[in-house]
């Protein structure tokens, strides 16, 4: 069983952002058993073992390391960077183009039942778009079911769950054989969503115009593949919901 660790990033909140981001790594068991154990250790030689690295408040100074110079801010993104190379895990970054899905929204909106629309939101399509990527990125190479784990945040919450429980009992989904156990955690016990956070912020800031050296030196060191939902797709969705939406009123 492949194993995949995923978190999101976004500004303002999951509405107003301009871009949603869910991203993460996928490996066998064994990459992710020498991921951890190089992580650790490098936690232990930098001293955030009761802190690890959070992408966003690293890079910024802010949280618990406000106190921490730019200087070796940038050595605890750094070494996070380097094991996540050594393990030889494989990045995924799934992009929501959020002008254009709110085009979208209202019109896939009216063709769903009440209930339904509780999954027309932006961290439901961003967790079903990173999910449906990292079986499509290794279906080449394997046909082993993918064991995820999520952050566990106000914003996955019973949704993308309750999304991937529907997914995994439906035929029609191509991918469901592939989809194993789904759980969500605490960065600081599955540390593997610490690579998920930092590859999910260098994402953002890639997708929003405003790169750091964080997304380069991943980019160069480790195998990543990116996906963006933008406005030729969320048309495509459009035109398709319409349609259902005149079928519907037609007697």
């Amino acid at each position: 069983m492949l194993h995949a660790y995923c978190d999101a990033s976004y500004a303002v909140s999951p509405l107003k952002t301009p871009f949603y981001v869910v991203a993460g790594f996928i490996g066998e068991q064994e990459q992710w058993a020498l991921f951890n154990s190089l992580w650790r250790q490098s936690m232990r030689d930098l001293h955030i073992e009761t802190i690890g690295c959070h992408a966003s408040k690293c890079a910024n100074g802010a949280g618990p390391f406000r106190h921490i110079g730019a200087e070796r801010r940038a050595e605890i993104q750094n070494r996070l960077i380097v094991d996540i190379a050594a393990s030889r895990l494989f990045g995924a970054v799934s992009v929501i183009d959020m002008a254009a899905y709110q085009v979208a929204r209202e019109v896939i909106n009216d063709t769903m039942s009440k209930s339904d629309r509780q999954y027309n939101e932006p961290h439901v399509h961003a967790v079903r778009q990173c999910v449906q990527h990292m079986c499509l990125v290794t279906e080449d190479v394997t046909d082993e079911p993918i064991a995820f784990v999520i952050d566990r945040n106000q914003e996955f919450g019973k949704r993308a769950k309750a999304w991937y429980d529907i997914s995994v009992n439906n035929p029609q989904d191509r991918h469901h054989f592939r989809l194993g156990p789904f759980s969500e955690a605490d960065r600081m016990q599955a540390i593997g969503l610490q690579a998920a956070d930092l590859l999910a912020y260098a994402g953002f800031r890639h997708a929003n115009g405003n790169p750091g050296w964080q997304w380069a030196q991943m980019k160069a060191a480790i195998k990543i593949s990116e996906f963006v939902t933008a406005q030729k797709f969320w048309d495509e969705i459009t035109v398709r919901f319409r349609q259902a939406r005149e079928n519907l009123a037609s007697p």
